[in-house]
């Protein structure tokens, strides 16, 4: 019982610093080099599918890299066949949709500072625990998801 309280509690963490992660507000530089202030978008991607539709999965990593690298904070919600993208016993490196690679394009989604947060009970029913996410991944709570889509400025639904 300890142990759960503490992954909850973890993953409720985890959640909270990814949205606080940051400035709330993103500098750019126009071409003449003046740099301004805006506030920096909080995108929420929901992601239902993975290798039943492996179009709409890479889709979304695609989507959610070009948003990040464009300064959005970007969080992806993953629920239903989605979670199994952020179960490390899938080998994602094996699933392609055309010539991209969904390993590939995970891994890009990281690195442009995505974060993945993964449905308790969409997982619970998958067999996945939080032992079994895939690095990048964190296990939601009901409060936590409840948090990221009111949060939200934006939400983009594959």
């Amino acid at each position: 019982m300890k142990r759960m309280f503490m992954r909850n509690w973890l993953s409720v963490l985890a959640v909270s610093l990814a949205l606080a992660a940051g400035s709330m507000y993103a500098a750019r530089a126009d071409a003449d080099g003046v740099r301004h202030t805006q506030r920096q978008q909080s995108i929420l991607i929901h992601l239902g599918h993975s290798t039943d539709d492996i179009h709409s999965a890479d889709m979304a990593l695609h989507m959610g890299t070009n948003l990040a690298k464009h300064g959005a904070r970007v969080t992806m919600f993953v629920d239903r066949e989605g979670v199994r993208i952020a179960d490390k016993r899938l080998p994602i490196a094996d699933l392609t949709w055309g010539t991209d690679n969904v390993g590939t394009d995970y891994s890009a989604f990281l690195a442009a500072g995505g974060l993945v947060v993964v449905c308790p009970g969409c997982a619970a029913n998958q067999g996945l625990t939080s032992e079994r996410l895939r690095e990048g991944a964190v296990m939601g709570t009901p409060d936590s998801v409840a948090a990221l889509m009111l949060e939200a400025d934006k939400v983009i639904d594959f």
